[in-house]
């Protein structure tokens, strides 16, 4: 399965979920600029993705779309998703990096986990629409978890955002993996 294929299928499998890009966009814009990571595991193969802007210098990066297989939707596996993505950034001298998630998904569990700040709530624009949070994770500073190493810090706001704490060492590797698009090797282990 190719990288844009996953990305296709996983899109139609969370249409509810996830906003609508077109698959001329993925190809033309994410695949070719190569501005997407594709989270792997041994046994299954490709099991996400995340679709991110064009990183520039003193600006924010936006996270566009961020995509696991269900059976997958572990923290560690978005967590190392974002952690590249942080790397990327950092490299490129971005400040932060950005998302929106819809407010009626489990994914604002992850995001206040991770350490991502809350800045707004907008409204739904349109009937049908729903209201996004938008939220901010600094690059410039170490407050958030995203850079402590070895292990993630939660910032905890509610008992109902994590079902059990992370334990205080490195996960043992499940066979998890992160390529970069086109890649054949994993850049890193879970």
């Amino acid at each position: 399965m190719t990288d844009q294929d996953l990305m296709i299928e996983l899109q139609r499998q969370n249409r509810d979920s996830l906003g609508f890009i077109p698959d001329s966009t993925l190809r033309d814009r994410y695949c070719k600029q190569a501005t997407y990571l594709i989270s792997t595991h041994r046994t299954a193969g490709k099991i996400g993705f995340l679709l991110f802007g064009v990183p520039r210098r003193n600006e924010a990066l936006y996270i566009h779309q961020t995509c696991l297989q269900l059976d997958y939707r572990r923290r560690k596996h978005a967590a190392e998703l974002v952690r590249r993505l942080a790397e990327i950034a950092t490299a490129a001298g971005c400040t932060e990096i950005r998302l929106r998630c819809a407010i009626d998904l489990p994914a604002n569990s992850f995001w206040r986990w991770f350490g991502a700040e809350l800045l707004r709530t907008t409204p739904p624009k349109t009937p049908g629409s729903r209201a996004l949070n938008h939220y901010a994770l600094y690059l410039d500073t170490d407050p958030h978890p995203l850079f402590r190493s070895r292990t993630i810090q939660p910032c905890v706001q509610s008992a109902s955002d994590f079902s059990a704490p992370p334990s205080s060492s490195v996960e043992p590797n499940d066979g998890s993996s992160l390529l970069l698009p086109g890649s054949t090797q994993p850049t890193s282990t879970l």
